[in-house]
């Protein structure tokens, strides 16, 4: 076989064999460093394409997780107002059971009838102050038919829920005219109480269901949080232990190779001091 001085193929074999080395060992390090395997669409474009979609759609299920915990703190709040209004009514209807007893007084019943007035001014001041960021929740302004509360309980357009509440005014829940300075109008204020109390328990169940509906929509916005980074993580994230491995390979091969190439440099030395000993 030839020997061939010029073109020394053995070198450029093993430079090629050591570039190869020294980009894996690179590529190995900088795994190491970031701890990614995928960091840019270069390493692996679909795998990157599909790993920026998936992170894309985790910056939106968190943000819904933000907005559901403010969703649900909105119909609590509206929960709180309508529970409170509803032991002022049963407050109410203990003071006409009083007034329609024959035991009372007339005095009595006008200290009764004082209570009452109180506290459906309380009624109408709960209605009209029960706010949650600056929205008035159980002034009718929500009321079916007025205007209607979105929630966003999804990542896509259609994943909402709705809620309406009627207004909880004495008005609204008939309850503004009640008399209990006579035995009659006691008599008759238990009844008109026991219907203004049956819609405010309507409208706390309607707004006790959406906050439940809330609770289990948040519950699996946080569930979807995990998969979602896990999947992720199996497609960028590096594996330690074989980057590791890898990182020990290239550099014996590095090593091996630069080995080779010096080898090889000496090749035409070699066959110089045959064909001409005497320029040594």
């Amino acid at each position: 076989m030839a020997s061939i001085t010029i073109t020394n193929l053995a070198a450029l074999s093993a430079l090629g064999g050591l570039q190869d080395a020294t980009s894996l060992l690179q590529k190995s390090t900088s795994q190491l460093a970031s701890g990614l395997k995928v960091a840019r669409a270069s390493d692996n474009p679909a795998t990157f394409a599909l790993s920026k979609k998936f992170e894309a759609r985790v910056a939106s299920l968190e943000q819904l997780e933000t907005d559901g915990q403010i969703a649900l703190s909105l119909t609590q709040t509206a929960e709180a107002g309508i529970s409170t209004i509803l032991d002022h009514l049963a407050s109410i209807r203990v003071l006409a059971i009083s007034s329609s007893s024959g035991s009372s007084t007339t005095a009595d019943r006008q200290s009764n009838s004082k209570q009452v007035q109180s506290l459906l001014t309380e009624i109408n001041s709960i209605a009209s102050s029960t706010l949650f960021n600056s929205k008035s929740l159980l002034d009718g302004t929500f009321a079916t038919g007025s205007s209607t509360l979105f929630f966003q309980t999804g990542p896509d357009a259609g994943n909402k829920i709705s809620l309406n509440i009627a207004n909880m005014n004495t008005t609204t829940l008939g309850v503004n005219a009640i008399i209990v300075s006579t035995v009659a109008g006691a008599s008759a204020a238990i009844t008109t109480v026991d219907a203004g109390t049956s819609k405010a328990t309507s409208e706390s169940g309607t707004v006790g269901a959406l906050s439940n509906r809330l609770t289990a929509s948040n519950s699996l916005l946080s569930s979807l949080v995990d998969t979602h980074t896990a999947a992720i993580s199996a497609m960028v994230d590096v594996d330690f232990g074989e980057a590791i491995v890898e990182q020990a390979r290239a550099q014996i091969l590095q090593a091996s190779a630069a080995s080779a190439l010096a080898q090889a440099n000496l090749f035409p030395q070699s066959v110089l001091a045959a064909l001409l000993p005497s320029i040594n």
